[in-house]
């Protein structure tokens, strides 16, 4: 149940990209679809590439005085912007910057990591392009996503402000990861998330985060939750970490070249391994846990049981 009183609200927001039409339910605060939902979304769709179901970023140039292009002018703006999609409400009495930086932030990066999509405060640029294709592979009830979001942003009240910024942190990384071109690139961002959620959990059951090595902590992390494992796919995956980390070579080669085996693979795999943590981490154990993150396919996520 919402306990939530409308004529308390003290903050309100504007974010998206998010093509979820429903409202969702919290304590403490709602989420609407703003009025013009539907044409924001038809906007959207009518400029994003038809081949890869990303919004690039604009080409701009110098103009003279008549608007015309000065020559040798044009370059991209890395800055990318998209109209918002939905409102936030919360019992928050803190200044705007400090509620884009909290509560209000980990909410709505929850939503990106839910619905696969990345996720900023209107008014704020997205960098590089963007993806407006679900990246999350998962199929979800209406009702799941309140309750999944009502459950993580009360379980994370318990954690310190440093977890909790860290835990922010980890899912803007995680949505941004799909914006990068390359395989190796990928996978850098979502070792580095990996390693990010490795940490949180240490801190949350007081061990020191050093006391693993890197050929371990996977497993420390996949046992801890009873997470599924396969050793020859962790080993190929902190094989190629290792090598790329410390050689700069991407599956025994120069990364930006065509390479062979399981490295284009593994940078899915490591993402999808991280999909599965992120709830993990939030105690909201349900039967998504239980899935093979190194395989292809969709999967439900549901309510715990």
């Amino acid at each position: 149940m919402n306990i939530f009183d409308e004529n308390e609200i003290v903050q309100k927001d504007y974010f998206g990209f998010l093509d979820y039409k429903n409202r969702i339910d919290f304590d403490g605060g709602y989420i609407n679809p703003l009025p013009d939902f539907d044409e924001i979304i038809k906007q959207v769709n009518a400029i994003k590439n038809i081949n890869d179901d990303f919004v690039y970023p604009s080409i701009v140039w110098q103009p003279k005085e008549n608007d015309e292009k000065i020559p040798n002018t044009e370059r991209v703006d890395w800055k990318n912007s998209v109209p918002p999609t939905h409102e936030i409400f919360l019992n928050e009495s803190k200044a705007r910057k400090k509620f884009r930086s909290g509560k209000a932030a980990l909410i709505i990066h929850l939503l990106g990591y839910l619905f696969g999509l990345r996720q900023q405060f209107y008014g704020w640029c997205f960098d590089g392009r963007l993806h407006v294709k679900r990246q999350h592979n998962i199929h979800i009830f209406d009702q799941t996503v309140s309750h999944f979001i009502n459950h993580c942003q009360k379980r994370s009240e318990l954690f310190t402000e440093k977890q909790k910024k860290l835990l922010t942190n980890l899912l803007y990384m995680h949505g941004r990861s799909p914006m990068y071109q390359w395989d190796w690139e990928r996978f850098t961002i979502e070792y580095m998330v990996f390693d990010g959620l490795y940490k949180l959990l240490c801190s949350i059951i007081e061990k020191n985060y050093k006391s693993e090595r890197h050929d371990k902590r996977i497993e420390f992390v996949c046992n801890h939750f009873e997470i599924a494992f396969n050793t020859e796919i962790v080993k190929e995956i902190v094989d190629l970490r290792n090598k790329l980390f410390h050689e700069t070579l991407w599956s025994n080669s120069q990364p930006g070249t065509a390479v062979f085996g399981n490295a284009f693979y593994h940078s899915q795999n490591i993402r999808r391994l991280n999909q599965i943590i992120i709830p993990a981490i939030l105690d909201y154990k349900n039967d998504y846990l239980k899935t093979f993150w190194w395989t292809m396919g969709s999967s439900s996520f549901t309510q715990p049981r």
